[in-house]
């Protein structure tokens, strides 16, 4: 049986944001960077280090940095940042439809600190979902052919320092470079792992230190769904009174990956959500190190990347235009 982490990201993956995470929340490295270079396992990032910080930073004081460490420099300009681009208010999978308890077409909470009433209703065995209780924020870097030389030239060496310094159980294509990020202030997620099917869901309670944000399952029928749910942050990180809240909560993650082919030269591939978009290409035939060619970006869905080959999964068309 899949895990719910599993199925929330598999099913959330399809919505096109980037690579859902089931543990949004900073852990004690601090909240996810552009240019952090880490792993990710049971559905939380952990960084190694950040690549475009120095040495001696104190992001990368903590565990140090790869031999011969040179940070990746970019120009500002590639940095874009677009707000609100998740309302507050429930992202569901595709198999499930969600409707307010009080019949009302709004889902959006326009109350900071309540979340409503909200039901959902599934047509499928499994199901996801993610109420935010504030905007979802992107911030992302854009592509660009020194940072796709930069992967190829230090990829080996990030590996080795994971291997060897943090002694982890590893595989090279699990190391991954940070390219954006869409990160929100306070959330609550949920997967049905089986048995969704014809089901309900419930949300709701108030978020807050003090508040029960809680999902419930209802059914017409007698049903054994298996249901998990999360909410965020902990009551500790959450602010008091007027102050604005820390928008450190990572609910979906932009990055590169390297995966090796057998015998051709790597291959760069920018992969997005399954959306019905014209994919855009950038020029093809820059040398690699070995003298062959690699494709510097291509676009193509998540869901068809190939292992052999270096991915640059989830990041949406619409988030490179100008």
């Amino acid at each position: 049986m899949e895990t719910a982490c599993k199925v929330y990201t598999k099913l959330m993956l399809q919505r096109g944001y980037g690579y859902p995470l089931w543990e949004p929340e900073p852990n004690e490295a601090g909240e996810v960077l552009i240019g952090d270079v880490g792993y990710i396992l049971d559905g939380g990032f952990y960084r190694l280090f950040n690549a475009t910080l120095a040495a001696d930073h104190p992001v990368n004081a903590r565990y140090g940095v790869p031999d011969g460490y040179q940070p990746f420099a970019y120009p500002e300009a590639l940095i874009h940042r677009r707000p609100r681009v998740l309302e507050p208010k429930p992202l569901c999978s595709k198999n499930v439809t969600a409707f307010s308890v009080e019949a009302s077409t709004d889902l959006g909470f326009s109350n900071p600190g309540a979340s409503g009433g909200v039901r959902f209703k599934c047509s499928d065995e499994q199901a996801a979902i993610l109420v935010l209780k504030r905007p979802g924020n992107r911030e992302v870097l854009h592509p660009c052919r020194d940072l796709t030389q930069y992967i190829l030239s230090n990829h080996q060496s990030w590996y080795m320092f994971a291997r060897d310094v943090f002694r982890l159980e590893i595989e090279e294509d699990d190391i991954i470079f940070v390219s954006g990020s869409i990160k929100t202030a306070e959330w609550a997620l949920a997967a049905a792992t089986h048995k969704a099917r014809e089901g309900e869901l419930s949300f709701g309670g108030e978020f807050g230190p003090l508040a029960k944000a809680t999902f419930s399952v209802s059914a017409t029928r007698e049903m054994t769904m298996s249901l998990e749910h999360r909410t965020g942050p902990h009551s500790s990180a959450l602010t008091t009174g007027s102050e604005e809240p820390a928008y450190d909560q990572c609910v979906f993650l932009h990055y590169y990956k390297l995966k090796r082919r057998k015998i051709l030269p790597p291959k760069v591939i920018r992969a997005a959500g399954e959306r019905p978009h014209s994919p855009h290409r950038s020029p093809r035939g820059s040398p690699d190190a070995k003298g062959g060619t690699y494709s510097e970006a291509e676009n193509i869905p998540s869901a068809h990347s190939h292992a052999i080959e270096i991915c640059v999964p989830s990041i949406l068309y619409d988030s490179v235009s100008p």
